[in-house]
């Protein structure tokens, strides 16, 4: 678990691990080597494999700051490291923050919108920001990450409108659910 409002005024960057166990759910803080997203509040997260992943959030101090609208991975890969002093093997976790800035367009940083993933896209539906609502859909493929042309596909542009009439797309909306399931999105 990652960030937050803590006690209805403090927003926090921090980063928990739950450890399932015995059942009694030990919580511990994890470091990690770099700087990492901060702190923010209506953000969503996701595991694909090695890689925790944070997009969005209300992170503005100021009314004039703008709303991060960056792609944040941590490796959490583990690996051996060999002590030759110490005659001894460790094991690390890398807690490695990185950033995805594609060229390009990139969707608006936002809040209470869904992040999801299916084959190696991930996906972000709606959210708002100061009361404008999104009902946009973005793709970024997770496997072309390391190409330089790559950039966040734009399925669905935003239409804002909170209309229930039947059409192309979902309303605007924000604090939703979406679930994946049999290579589709359900909202």
């Amino acid at each position: 678990m990652m960030g937050g409002l803590i006690n209805g005024s403090t927003v926090q960057g921090d980063l928990w691990m739950v450890q399932n166990g015995s059942g009694n759910l030990p919580c511990k803080p994890i470091p990690t080597v770099s700087e990492g997203p901060g702190p923010r509040v209506g953000h969503a997260s996701l595991l694909v494999g090695n890689a925790f992943i944070i997009f969005g959030g209300d992170t503005k101090m100021e009314d004039s700051d703008d709303l991060d609208d960056t792609l944040y991975l941590l490796n959490t890969s583990k690996s051996f490291v060999f002590l030759p002093h110490e005659r001894l093997l460790i094991l690390i976790a890398s807690r490695q923050w990185s950033r995805a800035t594609p060229p390009g367009d990139r969707p608006a940083g936002r809040y209470g919108h869904s992040l999801n993933i299916l084959g190696s896209r991930i996906y972000i539906f709606g959210g708002q920001v100061d009361g404008y609502f999104f009902n946009d859909l973005v793709a970024y493929d997770l496997n072309a990450l390391q190409n330089p042309a790559n950039q966040w596909e734009f399925l669905l542009h935003n239409t804002g409108e909170t209309g229930l009439e039947g059409g192309s797309a979902p309303p605007a909306r924000t604090n939703h659910s979406i679930v994946s399931y049999n290579d589709q999105l359900y909202l």
